[in-house]
Formats: C-alpha cells, sequence, structure tokens
C-alpha cells in the first residue's frame, strides 16, 4: 500500500533535517561531546600536562626587575599534588592543590639543610619565598610560567617537552 504523498513528504523532510543535523556534528571546529552542552575549548591547558617532566628554571622575573637564574634550579610535579625539586644549594620537597591551572594552595616546603655560598643561600630563601606565593600556571612554546598574584613569574623549560604541550597556547 502507498503512503500518502503528504506522508512522504513528511518522511523525506524528516530523513534530510536528520542528516543534516548528523552532519554537522562532524564538522571541523564542532568539538562538543555527545554529553556537553557546550563545546569544549579549542586549546586546553592545566597542571595536569605538567606532570612527569623535570622543568629548569630559565627566567625568575619580579615586578622590579629580573632576577639572575642561580644555578640549576628544577620543578617537578609528581603525583597527588607532590612537587619536588632542585634549589640553588638543597633539594626540596612539598605539596600543592591544584585545580586546572589555578594553584590554592600549598603545604609547606621542606628541603635538606646542605649549607652553601652566602650568596646561593640567599637566592634559595627567595625562591623558596617567591615559590610559595605562586597561584596560577599556563604553558606558551612549551615552557612552564608560574605566576604570584604580585606579578612575579617563574619560567621554566624541560627538555623532555614534546607536542602536544609545547603547541599549547597560554593559558589566562
Amino acid at each position: 500500500m502507498a503512503l500518502p504523498s503528504s506522508t512522504r513528504i513528511s518522511h523525506t523532510l524528516f530523513a534530510v533535517t536528520l542528516l543534516v543535523g548528523v552532519s554537522a556534528c562532524s564538522l571541523p571546529g564542532n568539538r562538543a561531546s555527545p554529553t556537553s552542552p557546550v563545546p569544549a575549548s579549542p586549546v586546553s591547558w592545566s597542571l595536569d600536562d605538567a606532570r612527569g617532566f623535570k622543568w629548569t628554571l630559565t627566567r625568575w622575573s619580579t615586578p622590579s626587575g629580573t632576577k639572575e637564574v642561580p644555578g640549576n634550579v628544577t620543578f617537578e610535579l609528581l603525583d597527588d599534588g607532590r612537587i619536588a625539586g632542585r634549589a640553588p644549594v638543597n633539594r626540596y620537597f612539598g605539596r600543592i592543590v591544584y585545580v586546572g591551572t589555578e594553584i590554592t594552595s600549598w603545604d609547606p616546603v621542606g628541603s635538606t639543610k646542605m649549607a652553601g655560598p652566602e650568596a646561593a643561600m640567599q637566592a634559595e630563601t627567595a625562591y623558596f619565598a617567591d615559590l610559595v606565593q605562586v597561584r596560577s600556571a599556563r604553558s606558551s612554546e612549551g615552557r612552564l610560567i608560574l605566576s604570584t598574584p604580585q606579578g612575579t613569574t617563574l619560567e621554566f623549560s624541560s627538555p623532555s617537552v614534546t607536542p602536544p604541550l609545547a603547541a599549547s597556547s597560554s593559558v589566562p
């Protein structure tokens, strides 16, 4: 039995509408997941992406100018928010709580207790003071940039970083 022409037209319009809707979902730039009500941002980055790399301090800037980078200062983000690294004289460790790119709290930073030259010890004290003030992180051109609300930035690089971290744009 043949369907009336108005029913065939309704079915055809429904099928065309369905095909257009499905094909629109596969257009480039439409990154919404089936369960997400809004499209995902084109580039997203979080501190989790910095985990597992050994970062070396390459630039230390404060509102009053750039500080000399003292020796081989490193920063590592480990599992569960633990941090570790090397300061100008001693190794250090601690824990941060973060969400995405925002650091919400720091546990006290501990360190080994070796003595060193006075200038290195002063640089270490200043590094720790700035480090625990950091509240945000971003990635730019493969670098990890930690920032304080007062305008200090600690910029790190890692020879181990390969895309996608190196390709990530900065996230404010």
